[in-house]
């Protein structure tokens, strides 16, 4: 079954960790990088599967959480992140997930979006 799970995160800098490998993890899914440290993942794994692939690139004083989104919520985003979300909350209900059949993942432009 495909869930839609949101992974959000504080990372710390400082030691100079591989948080580029965890950006190409996340990057590799169908994927919405709707925030400056959220993103959302259309996937087959659970919450607990896509916390242990992160595990790998954080360092003992980072902090995550990942859960399950099961509706669009509240908020402001900007309206590609919207689309995303409403779209594979929809598809995520119906039955398996296409990924022919969706918009191509986003990366919305954080620094534009805070500007």
């Amino acid at each position: 079954m495909y869930r839609v799970l949101e992974i959000t995160y504080d990372l710390d800098t400082t030691n100079e960790p591989d948080y580029d490998g965890l950006t190409e993890l996340l990057e590799q899914m169908d994927y919405c990088h709707a925030f400056y440290s959220t993103w959302y993942i259309c996937t087959k794994l659970t919450e607990s599967e896509l916390s242990q692939r992160v595990l790998p690139f954080m360092n003992g004083s980072d902090k995550w959480r990942v859960n399950e989104v099961t509706t669009v919520g509240a908020g402001r985003m900007p309206k590609p992140s919207w689309d995303w979300l409403t779209t594979r909350l929809a598809r995520c209900k119906k039955g398996p997930v296409l990924k022919s059949s969706l918009p191509k993942p986003i990366k919305v432009d954080i620094k534009k979006m805070f500007k």
